[in-house]
Order: structure tokens, then sequence, then C-alpha cells
């Protein structure tokens, strides 16, 4: 590897500086009278290390210096030197790139082609970057002209994994990538097994994948500012714990094979899922504040869409979702809540101490299978989330609520739960047959659901957050449902809770 700089280089034959593959390029050279100009790669290269066309033996990339490596493509160049075609890596060969690496790609049909193995190890604080060499925010001002061009959707073509290919990818962004050559995707999958974890592909012509065969697997990824975020074409496709938002057609588009969706946001997209064919299954996860459909199936095989959190509370169906949707059950969850940075904070007094007192020890009861957000009782105002209080008389507005809780979507202001005294007493005529204490608890643990972020599970009877109270329904255990939507917000959608409600201080974050 050669490094170049502070020269002058004139009145050559040919190029200025002609960098083979493996060699570096380096800025602040002189160069005139030269027939060909600088190199090929004009209008120049600032300090960018030239990958090769063939990788055929286990190759290593290091971050050096932060300069950054660039994959050519110049198959049109005339110039037998540059007859460089992208990069290929070979059956049996291994190309690991290590935490920090920046790899650039020079042309629209730049690609990364891989027979053998794709190991891109980043780390939380060693991000790989797979970027145009017109964007300038990471490796610099690789094509040297200032703020003359700038990176843009497409820029690149693809990394494609052929059959029996491996690719294993931690910590890395991708983006501008997507030209048509690579069917519209950032990264192609015609029979590969790929894993990507802790990972961001944005701003590209179609989405991070176009898969038509082998297996993919996305953990704990952003998928955003693309067309459609994951195109499903066939093999299978597992969505865990990631994000897909601000995509402009779908977050997902299955055409074909299976795809999981599980744990995961689809918000700000055209659609959440669209499917025309195969066989998505997806639980466990929140749609909100897409355009179109939450789930839109063109088919009339049943999409299952079990345990979601929809736009709504109440039932989704007709308003996103379409008909062969099994959508029921789903998630009764709310789009604000009283917990904070530290838990739920409560401060105030109630004469009715003994039903809240069993209220926060039923929502902290990790036996119960809840207890994720702490509760805590504070001593000022100034330091809660939640003020409780009685009133003497009832609420103007519906007389008939024992209590109520005010929540809002800013966490500046103070949420509040109160306790109607007049309405609590005459519980006492339709909660007959020794069932009023019993009846005054399930009041208290229900507020605190709200508190907490769980909306009415109606049409479900059996739990605690069923909006009547009375002789029949008087719950003071959690039932199933109160228990799955509280984990749906505490423990399987934490992760993604401030972005999902635009909150900057969440419990965990």
């Amino acid at each position: 590897m050669s490094n170049v700089s502070s020269s002058t280089l004139h009145d050559n034959t040919s190029y200025g500086l002609a960098a083979y593959a493996g060699y570096t390029l380096l800025a602040s050279n002189t160069y005139y009278n030269n027939p060909s100009g600088n190199t090929y790669i004009a209008p120049g290269v600032l300090g960018a290390t030239v990958l090769p066309a063939v990788i055929t033996a286990n190759t290593t990339l290091t971050a050096t210096s932060g300069l950054p490596y660039l994959v050519l493509d110049l198959v049109d160049n005339p110039d037998p030197v540059w007859s460089v075609t992208s990069l290929t890596v070979t059956s049996g060969a291994t190309l690991t790139i290590l935490p920090g690496t920046i790899v650039k790609f020079m042309a629209t049909s730049s690609k990364i082609t891989v027979n053998g193995t794709l190991n891109a190890l980043g780390t939380s604080t060693g991000t790989i970057y797979f970027t145009s060499y017109k964007d300038d925010s990471v490796g610099g001002d690789t094509n040297n002209d200032g703020a003359a061009t700038t990176a843009t959707s497409g820029d690149w073509d693809t990394i494609q994994f052929n059959p029996n290919s491996t690719g294993n990818i931690t910590y890395a962004v991708f983006r501008y990538g997507s030209y048509t050559n690579g069917a519209g995707a950032t990264l192609f999958n015609s029979g590969g097994a790929l894993t990507l974890n802790d990972s961001e592909i944005a701003t590209g012509s179609v989405g991070i994948l176009n898969q038509p065969t082998g297996t993919t697997t996305l953990n704990f990824s952003t998928v955003h500012n693309l067309s459609t975020g994951m195109y499903v074409n066939g093999g299978n496709v597992s969505i865990l714990s990631s994000d897909l938002y601000d995509n402009s057609i779908a977050a997902v588009y299955s055409v074909n094979g299976s795809t999981e969706i599980s744990s995961s946001t689809l918000d700000n997209n055209g659609e959440g899922l669209i499917v025309i064919g195969g066989t998505p299954i997806v639980s466990e996860s929140a749609f909100y504040n897409n355009n179109g459909y939450s789930v839109e199936n063109d088919t009339t095989a049943t999409t299952v869409a079990e345990y979601n959190s929809w736009p709504i509370s109440s039932d989704p169906g007709g308003a996103y979702v379409t008909n062969y949707v099994d959508y029921k059950p789903w998630h009764h969850t709310n789009r604000w809540f009283s917990v904070r940075s530290t838990g739920l904070n409560w401060y105030g007094t109630t004469q009715y101490a003994d039903e809240w007192n069993a209220a926060t020890s039923t929502w902290s009861d990790t036996g119960s299978g809840v207890g994720v957000i702490p509760i805590n009782h504070v001593s000022t105002t100034a330091e809660a989330s939640l003020i409780v209080s009685d009133i003497p008389g009832r609420n103007l507005d519906h007389p008939d609520w024992p209590a109520w809780t005010t929540v809002t979507s800013a966490p500046t202001v103070t949420d509040t739960l109160t306790f109607s005294v007049q309405t609590m007493t005459d519980m006492d005529s339709i909660c007959v047959f020794g069932t009023y204490a019993a009846c005054k608890t399930h009041v208290a643990i229900h507020e605190l659901g709200h508190a907490l972020g769980l909306d009415h599970s109606d049409p479900i009877t059996s739990d605690v957050m069923y909006s009547i109270v009375n002789t029949s329904y008087h719950m003071t255990t959690l039932g199933t449902e109160d228990v799955g939507d509280y984990n749906c917000l505490w423990s399987t959608m934490s992760w993604a809770v401030p972005k999902w409600w635009l909150w900057s201080d969440l419990v965990n974050h």
C-alpha cells in the first residue's frame, strides 16, 4: 500500500497518478500536463484505498485514520489498467470488515458480490459504513469536490449474496444504495444466509432487501426513508425488534416466501404491511401513523396478525386492516402514560389508601408477569409524574365514574388520578353480595393501569382493564390480556418507546 501526498506530478504520458487495487490515493498533490488527467477517478479521489476486483483468500479491512475503502466500477473505461468491475468475494473466501471501517461505492453499478462470507463486525462505538463516495459525512470528501455534489438514493448498486454465501453484519449503516441493477435493493439475497444486528439501512431506491430466495434475519435494526423497506419475494425473512419507518410505499411488501415480524414497530410508512402473496405472520408489534392500512391483504389467504398494537385500542378492523387479516385478539395500549425515566413517580393522598397500595403492589408483582416499571412514592409534586387525590363530589362530565386518570402526551405535564368519593360510595349499591371492597380495589388497579399506558381490554371481560365494574366484573388480579398488554409496552416494545411516542426521557432510556 502506498501513500502519495504533497507532491507534483506532471508531463507524464498518461495519468498523473494511477493506483491499482490495494493502493491509497491522497490529496494535496499538484497535477499538470498529464494527457489523461489525475487518475481515471475524475474529478479525483481524496484519501481512499481502492479495493481489488476479486478476493480469493481471507482478507480483513481495518479502519485506518478514518480513510475509506473504495469499490470501483470502471467497466466502461477502455483502458485495460482500469478493467476493475466492483468486488467479488469468491466461494471459500471470507472478507472481514472490522469496527470503524468505511466502505464507499463509486458508481451506480458498483457492488459487492458475495459467493463466500462477508463478516462486517462493527460495534456500538465503531460503526461500519457502506455508502456513496459522494457522502462527505463519513470518511471525508472522497470525491474531492467539496459541496458540488451530494449523495443521493441509488448512487451505488447493491451487496449481493449468492447461493451458499453467508453474511454476518453487526452495527453497520447502509446509505444511498439500491440502484436498479441490484433489483433496486441495498441488499440482494439470492440464496445466501444473511443476518443483520443493530444496523441501519436508509435512503435507498427500494429498500434494504430484495430476496427471491435464501434466509435473512433482521434484529434490533432500523429501516427508513426508502421506497419499500423489505421486499420479500421468496425464502424466509425474520424481522425482530426492529423499527421500519418513513418508507414511502410500505415497511414490508410480501410477494412470496415466509415472513415473520415480531416485537417491531412499523410507523409513518405509506402502509405497514402489504400482502400480495407469501405467508407473513406479524405479532407483538406496533403499527401507527401509516398513511394507508396497517395491514393490507390483497389475497384471499388469511394473514395472521394477532396480538399487535394498532393506531386505536378498540377494534381496528376496516379502518386499519383489510379483509382476510386475522387481527383478534389485539393489544389494548394507549399512546400516553405517566412513566418517566425513573419509572412512575406518584405523589398525593387518598382515603382509599388500602386500595391504592393494593394497586401499586399488583402492578409491581413480578410473579404475576409484570413489574417492569418501578412505581415510586415521592415526597414532592416536583418529583411526581402522577398526582393522586380525592374529590368529595362527582365527575361533572361523567357522574358514573368512580375514578379517572388524565394523561397527557407532554412529559413536562404532571398527570392526575382522581377518586370521586361520592361515586365510590355509590358502588356499594351495585357491588352487592360482599363485593364492595373488591370493587373499590378493582377501580384503583384499573386506573393505575391507565397511568401505565393501558387502555380498556374490551371486549375481553376477564381482566382488570375491562371497562365495567359491578358485581360480575370486579377483578382484583391481573388477567391474561392485562399482562400481555403491559408486556407489549414495557418488555417487548420498551426499546422502541422513545420514538414510538416521541418522548425524550422514558424508562430504560
